[in-house]
């Protein structure tokens, strides 16, 4: 029996699941460590990148904190250094391969929406990668304002999706954030082990997802059927 064969609904997370976010945290990264420069203080770009996927594997709820943190001399220069966040360069971001294709596959079985932490104009940026034709609802969480793992976000996607809980799937890379509140809440899951948090590893069983894939290309046979 295929675990989602009675899914009407699809939903995925967006930064380090359809998008790859690496070379926006790369130009990011550059900026720390130019900032530390400035400060009289070496820390590598290589080094960020380190301390960012020990931050994700380890569950860190909020990765860039825990970043800036990890350097930081004082909880002071940590919120200076967390401002740098606010340049984040959402047009370096990249598709994954074969991503379009995927969702158009699942179109034809499911409906696909999308539950992501993102900042304002989740929708338009969607559109000019090209992916909006296969994606019927966007829900995104400056606009929702509400963020995952709040369980109010997977509600507001549901509600205006006229979904129960049990007939929907959640896509992501995070446990913390995709799989544990949507499994809580009594959906489908697939965690996708892409980016740092892909090496998340359940530590409870609402950790544990419905399913679990290296890339996201692999997500259509899974719902072929659903």
């Amino acid at each position: 029996m295929n675990a989602f064969e009675n899914v009407r609904w699809i939903f995925f997370d967006v930064g380090y699941t359809l998008l790859d976010e690496s070379p926006a945290w790369d130009e990011q990264f550059g900026r720390l460590s130019a900032e530390f420069a400035r400060r009289g203080r070496s820390v590598s770009v290589e080094a960020i990148w380190q301390t960012f996927h020990g931050a994700c594997r380890d569950f860190a709820p909020k990765q860039w904190q825990a970043v800036c943190g990890a350097f930081a001399s004082s909880d002071d220069e940590t919120i200076e250094l967390m401002k740098l966040g606010d340049g984040w360069r959402h047009e370096l971001q990249v598709l994954y391969p074969n991503v379009r294709d995927m969702l158009i596959a699942i179109a034809e079985h499911c409906k696909v929406g999308i539950i992501a932490n993102q900042s304002l104009g989740t929708r338009d940026r969607l559109f000019k990668h090209g992916l909006m034709d296969p994606i019927s609802l966007v829900i995104g969480s400056a606009e929702a304002g509400v963020m995952k793992p709040d369980p109010r976000i997977f509600l507001e996607a549901l509600k205006q999706a006229g979904c129960e809980a049990k007939d929907a799937a959640m896509v992501g890379d995070r446990i913390d954030n995709d799989v544990k509140p949507a499994n809580l809440l009594g959906m489908k899951t697939v965690h996708v082990r892409q980016g740092g948090s892909g090496a998340q590893r359940p530590r409870e069983a609402s950790e544990v997802a419905t399913a679990t894939v290296e890339t996201i290309a692999e997500m259509a046979p899974l719902f072929a059927q659903a």
